[in-house]
């Protein structure tokens, strides 16, 4: 699809005896998938995304599935993130005006497991037992090619978004059953180029829907579903422009409304606790506090505290360069207009912590975004054999990373040569001071490292390595970009997944 990261090159050199279709534009999803299966002569056609790794029995698992439910026509799996969560497209009903209206005002996400709020992710379902479904992700669905030769296969009318909905739409319009699939899970990356919850990806999201509805329902039912895309979009725009106003006009307000109480408070400490014995004159104290505040805000401004993504390091920087300009500008100062240094840095002090407090809420409400949080240079646990671990150096030696690897977790508790087994790795981790760790797929089966995913995850950044494959994958976030490593290129960011 026009990929421009050259795995198409990387992969032919590698598997010469695949089918290629090298397309010179991005066609888009269903159209791709569609060539592919023009191609294909199979019994079962597989559409997968690229940034998945599956399990060594989730094929053979699900073959068997089939065989014994000779009406299904469509088989998806559960699907996880790079970190371990549940990703819960994995399992969905079809779209309906009222599904809509609860993702767009929230309902869904603050009763995530309601039967009616719920039911667009069908949150009533338990992720780890198998169901029928209305929807399937098209990430992995799993087809008859007799199903499809009935039903057709994508609709090239949808771009991005809405082809695995109709697609499952048609296929239970058929007299078929689609099913969701717990007893094997996938990892799914999601390092796609369209953020969830921007506004493009609303525009994207919600037009595909519309298509939908034009295509599946009529009369009222269309009618009300339209008008509640075109709310959707209207409110998300709405909330883009509040969090813009928020950044640029909101917190310059509320810092400055902190500032301004932190030297006051700095003042009050300073002539109640430290010199008594000083009457500031209320004149000044009414032109100066402000003033100072101010320049606090300026200076800020300027040292990059009101960015888009929140940093902790800009707040520092600003409070710093901002106390340093204060006190230089206060040296400046007639005799007469200066009263203490000590409350010019208690304030800029205590500006400090109350805006780090303030963003910290901020960023927990959703209000503010925060960086993908990547160490650069993270220092290393591999979960491997001593052989396979032998590998792993290999591979990251090559890359420049070698000094960064301080230890092997095996796979057995006890083994030799250790520094714990995956049992104890959170607690390795800290000791060490470790900040990620590899799975060596080989040895250790891809299912029983996915049985640890959630637990590392909150302690350990997870990159997987396949045993003797010279390459290694990972992403810390389904919104953000991953990483890929290989013995032939160097560490790469994934900002979009492969087409």
């Amino acid at each position: 699809n026009n990929s421009t990261d050259g795995s198409a090159e990387y992969l032919q050199e590698r598997f010469p005896g695949l089918v290629y279709v090298a397309n010179t534009e991005n066609a888009g999803f269903s159209r791709a998938c569609n060539q592919g299966l023009a191609r294909a002569g199979g019994r079962y056609i597989l559409f997968l995304n690229p940034d998945t790794l599956l399990a060594e029995d989730s094929l053979e698992r699900c073959l068997a599935f089939f065989e014994s439910h000779p009406k299904a026509g469509a088989l998806g799996v559960r699907m996880i993130d790079g970190t371990g969560s549940f990703l819960k497209e994995s399992k969905r009903s079809f779209p309906s005006p009222l599904t809509a209206l609860y993702k767009l005002f929230g309902l869904s996400l603050l009763f995530p497991n309601s039967r009616v709020f719920g039911r667009y992710h069908l949150g009533h379902l338990s992720e780890h037992a198998n169901h029928e479904v209305d929807v399937l992700a098209g990430a992995f669905m799993l087809i008859p090619r007799a199903v499809l030769d009935e039903v057709g296969s994508f609709d090239e009318a949808f771009f991005m978004y809405g082809e695995d909905v109709d697609l499952s739409y048609r296929i239970q319009e058929a007299g078929y059953k689609n099913y969701y699939l717990a007893d094997t899970t996938i990892i799914h990356f999601k390092g796609e180029s369209t953020k969830r919850g921007s506004l493009n990806y609303v525009r994207l999201f919600y037009s595909a829907m519309n298509i939908f509805v034009r295509k599946h329902y009529g009369g009222a039912r269309a009618r009300m579903f339209r008008v509640s895309i075109q709310v959707a979009i209207w409110l998300r725009a709405a909330l883009a422009a509040g969090a813009k106003a928020l950044r640029w006009v909101g917190l310059p307000v509320i810092d400055g409304v902190l500032i301004l109480l932190a030297f006051w408070l700095a003042k009050e400490l300073w002539t109640g606790l430290v010199r008594p014995d000083i009457v500031l004159p209320g004149s000044l104290i009414r032109v100066s506090l402000p003033a100072y505040a101010l320049v606090y805000i300026g200076t800020a401004y300027y040292a990059g505290l009101y960015d888009k993504i929140y940093r902790r390091a800009n707040l520092l920087r600003a409070s710093a360069i901002a106390a340093l300009v204060l006190l230089a500008g206060y040296a400046l100062l007639p005799e007469n207009l200066r009263f203490s240094r000590a409350i010019l840095v208690g304030g800029a002090v205590l500006g400090f912590a109350a805006i780090g407090i303030v963003r910290r809420l901020l960023l927990g409400a959703g209000l503010l975004l925060r960086p993908a949080g990547q160490v650069e240079k993270p220092y290393i646990l591999v979960a491997a054999t001593a052989e396979e671990y032998a590998g792993v150096q290999q591979l990251l030696a090559r890359n420049g990373r070698a000094a960064h690897i301080i230890g092997r977790v095996g796979l057995q508790p006890g083994e030799p040569g250790t520094v714990t087994d995956l049992g104890g790795a959170p607690e390795a981790a800290r000791a060490l001071g470790a900040q990620e760790l590899i799975f060596c797929i080989g040895t250790l089966r891809f299912g029983d490292a996915v049985a640890h995913t959630g637990r590392l995850a909150r302690h350990l950044r997870l990159r997987y390595h396949s045993a003797g494959s010279g390459s290694m994958v990972g992403s810390d976030s389904k919104d953000s970009s991953g990483e890929a490593l290989s013995l032939q290129s160097p560490l790469l960011s994934l900002e979009s997944e492969p087409t």
